[in-house]
């Protein structure tokens, strides 16, 4: 196999291109000492600089202009990103200064000049790990407030009318019911019979006093707490438990039934976000939509919350923002490509991603019917690798 043989096709977050040359600057760096009264100098080594890669690229073809923009916007991304280099292989890299050529004499071309930097790695501690943990303890606190915001409420509601209270608590909690059995959290209701044998007991209670609503709300908690283990898939979890929230969240209020559905919706909300924080999402823009519902949802449940609650759900809310996605993570993003004609689904990536296993994402993400005929004349969903 000969060094031309050896060449690897170039391109930066999957995105191809073609190079003309390409420039290489390393070494070490130093500082050079010198001192009064000495004629010979001491250089200080201290370790090796970054690698830097200036490289040539070029776009040609009548589709050029839509390669060029898929590039462009990869270099733009914020974040280190896959380098393929012809000469090099594979590196990590940071860009650091773009420059695009273009005239008129040279139809059907772009010269793109790219400065890569060597990215790396990161010595300090993951912002994975650290918004996971910060998801999880403001959890914790809004579950904790919102329990005892509860019972107080509902403690109160039985000394005023127990059986009218009583009642409500058990409508909504034979909703809660429902809700659990179906499908994909059945597997999650392992303690459903319990608890409503609880809240039966709560309706029954003749003086009132025998049944504990912080007992009744605290099995509560406790299955909704179970349903992310027995689930067992992060991503099928988070949305159980946030269009759980969703329905509780239209049900809540300050009667009694309404302050036990706030409580479910503030339980579920809690795990929901806990559930979120650990998916390993695919895209960027995945896990930016799911943060969205997430935070809306929060942000209507503040509207109604009291001071102590309001400030541990802003917490939550918080934690959300910096964990989906962890602020650390290089994701890919989604693009769009409009093709000029029709094509089939394994041209179109090999054309788009220099990549024939690319197809199915393809076929996927756009719905195609027929792979043989991907749609031209209107925007296509693609994946740009981070």
């Amino acid at each position: 196999m000969t060094w031309r043989e050896r060449l690897r096709p170039a391109s930066f977050r999957g995105v191809p291109f073609e190079v003309d040359s390409s420039d290489t600057s390393f070494g070490r760096r130093q500082v050079t000492h010198q001192y009064p009264g000495k004629d010979e100098p001491w250089s200080q080594d201290l370790g090796r600089k970054a690698r830097k890669w200036q490289v040539e690229a070029f776009l040609i073809g009548e589709d050029y202009d839509l390669a060029r923009n898929l590039l462009l916007e990869a270099l733009e991304r914020k974040g280190p990103g896959k380098l393929v280099h012809p000469f090099l292989g594979e590196r990590l890299v940071q860009v650091s200064d773009v420059r695009l050529k273009e005239n008129t004499r040279e139809g059907g071309v772009a010269r793109v000049s790219i400065t890569f930097v060597e990215a790396g790695l990161e010595k300090y501690p993951s912002q994975t790990r650290t918004g996971v943990f910060r998801v999880d303890q403001a959890a914790t606190e809004a579950k904790a407030t919102a329990i005892a915001e509860a019972g107080t409420s509902l403690r109160d509601s039985l000394e005023e009318d127990q059986a009218v209270a009583a009642q409500a608590v058990q409508e909504e909690a034979a909703v809660l019911e429902g809700q659990l059995n179906k499908a994909p959290v059945k597997r999650a209701t392992e303690e459903a019979a319990d608890f409503l044998k609880d809240v039966l007991e709560l309706a029954t209670e003749v003086a009132g006093l025998g049944a504990d609503p912080q007992d009744l709300l605290s099995h509560a908690q406790e299955t909704l707490e179970a349903m992310f283990p027995a689930i067992g898939d992060a991503e099928i979890a988070y949305l159980a438990l946030l269009e759980l929230a969703d329905l509780f969240g239209l049900r809540s209020g300050d009667t009694s039934s309404g302050v036990f559905s706030g409580f479910i919706r503030t339980v579920a909300l809690a795990e929901s976000a806990s559930a979120a924080a650990r998916v390993a999402w695919p895209t960027y823009d995945d896990a930016i939509e799911v943060q969205s519902r997430i935070t809306e949802a929060i942000d209507q449940a503040s509207a109604l919350a009291t001071d102590d609650e309001f400030q541990t759900l802003q917490n939550l809310r918080a934690g959300v923002v910096i964990s989906v996605p962890p602020e650390d993570a290089n994701l890919p993003r989604l693009g769009s490509v409009t093709l000029p004609s029709v094509l089939s689904s394994l041209v179109v990536a090999y054309e788009l991603h220099d990549d024939v296993e690319r197809e199915e994402e393809l076929i996927a993400r756009n719905r195609v019917s027929n792979p043989t005929f991907m749609p031209a004349g209107r925007p296509l969903e693609i994946v740009v690798d981070g």
